[in-house]
């Protein structure tokens, strides 16, 4: 009797330990997908969770945890967590899975961008960030900082950190995210070339600058120096200086960089580019009294190392010789009126000369024919200096070599080229 209570009691332990194993099984919680393709996110909120993969109609996943609400279920795909929507998934049992914290408890704060394009910048300010990048609508990053009062968010872009400015995002967590400290100069000076193709020059001088090489727009630099008024930047482009005009340039910080004295005086230089096909180069600063010593071509480019009062002549240096040239036949950078006045030029240039316009043309003591006695004869072109007139401008007294020592005379004013009679002063004559 007692053998058969104790077969009887066997096997009724046989029968709850063998029930047993399919009541354990049926605890474990699973998840089947009941849509064609769903989004994992790493966090429960379907506006700011970034997605980390997607699954599709009919996968099965273990379910590791739950939302307080139960409308997000958080499950094992191939040993990652992730959070799934609930209403696309199958889970009988989902309200016995265990709470999970919610995504910014444990540290993961998300940000999705609401305009058409967001610039993403190395500083929190729109004047002094650089703008490493754009990031789009819609998109979802996870932010690593944020500033003071929460105005600029710190973004993971492709595990870069960037600074986007915080009214552009939908980020209810941002308060979360750790405060940053940012020092503006600490950071280093970066331009970005905007303009179709540059020039970058070996001084920061528009004509005397000769060209290195070109830079192409969107190109990035790091900035070495600038000029006293910062409208030349010095670029290190493959570790080899050289300068750009900053008007072609994005710079947000450009005033951090150190200054170059040496930029300071090569701006101030002034350099012309000849402007004419051929363009005389006279001794003193007077078309008709200069003499031509030589000759420049279209798009030559010297020093201006001096101009007269009126800048209406410029003083190059041609090869190492000085020479006078009229303004208005080249073009200078930066103006001419920065380059040193020339007393002697400005006395030259109010010089008055004549052109003999005949034959051959008697220069006479006095102005009296035939009376005034014949000092000299001078040939058709040969260029005098006028010194003054009679009361009726019928004759001119002239230097006929324009020495100052002696040689004048007095010529019939017809038979000379005179551009500038008005100017000829009255001589009083015995």
């Amino acid at each position: 009797m007692k053998l058969k209570f104790l077969l009887v009691l066997a096997v009724i332990m046989t029968l709850v330990f063998m029930a047993a194993g399919p009541l354990a099984a049926q605890e474990e919680i699973v998840a089947v997908v009941n849509t064609g393709r769903l989004n994992v996110r790493d966090t429960p909120v379907y506006l700011t969770g970034r997605i980390l993969t997607q699954i599709d109609r009919g996968e099965v996943y273990p379910v590791v945890g739950r939302n307080l609400e139960g409308t997000w279920a958080r499950i094992d795909v191939d040993g990652s967590p992730g959070w799934v929507n609930a209403r696309y998934i199958t889970a009988p049992g989902l309200e016995d899975a265990p709470f999970s914290a919610s995504a910014a408890a444990a540290g993961i704060i998300n940000a999705r961008v609401q305009t058409g394009q967001l610039n993403v910048r190395d500083y929190p300010h729109h004047e002094f960030g650089f703008v490493l990048s754009t990031i789009y609508n819609n998109t979802i990053w996870p932010v690593t900082g944020r500033n003071e009062d929460s105005t600029w968010a710190q973004l993971n872009i492709y595990g870069d950190s960037g600074w986007v400015n915080a009214r552009y995002l939908l980020a209810p967590e941002l308060e979360a995210a750790p405060e940053l400290d940012m020092n503006l100069e600490d950071l280093p000076v970066h331009a970005r070339i905007n303009t179709g193709r540059l020039n970058a020059r070996a001084m920061p001088n528009f004509l005397g600058g000769e060209v290195v090489t070109k830079l192409w727009r969107g190109e990035v630099y790091p900035v070495l120096a600038r000029n006293f008024d910062s409208s030349w930047v010095q670029l290190d482009i493959n570790s080899e200086p050289g300068w750009v005009n900053a008007r072609y340039i994005e710079a947000p910080r450009l005033d951090l960089a150190p200054l170059s004295v040496a930029a300071n005086a090569a701006q101030d230089l002034v350099f012309a580019r000849v402007n004419t096909g051929r363009l005389n180069v006279r001794h003193i600063p007077n078309a008709l009294g200069g003499v031509v010593v030589t000759k420049l071509w279209r798009g030559e480019i010297h020093p201006v190392t001096g101009r007269d009062l009126a800048s209406d002549w410029a003083q190059l240096d041609v090869d190492g010789t000085p020479g006078w040239v009229r303004a208005s036949l080249i073009q200078t950078a930066p103006g001419l009126e920065f380059a040193p006045l020339s007393v002697e030029a400005s006395a030259a240039h109010d010089m008055i000369f004549a052109r003999v316009d005949t034959g051959r043309l008697n220069v006479r003591a006095r102005p009296v024919y035939p009376a005034g006695e014949i000092i000299t004869s001078l040939p058709r072109g040969h260029v005098v200096s006028v010194l003054g007139r009679d009361p009726n401008s019928n004759w001119l007294q002239i230097d006929y070599d324009y020495t100052g020592e002696g040689a004048t005379g007095w010529v019939n004013g017809r038979y000379l080229y005179l551009p500038r009679e008005q100017l000829v002063p009255v001589t009083l004559y015995g």
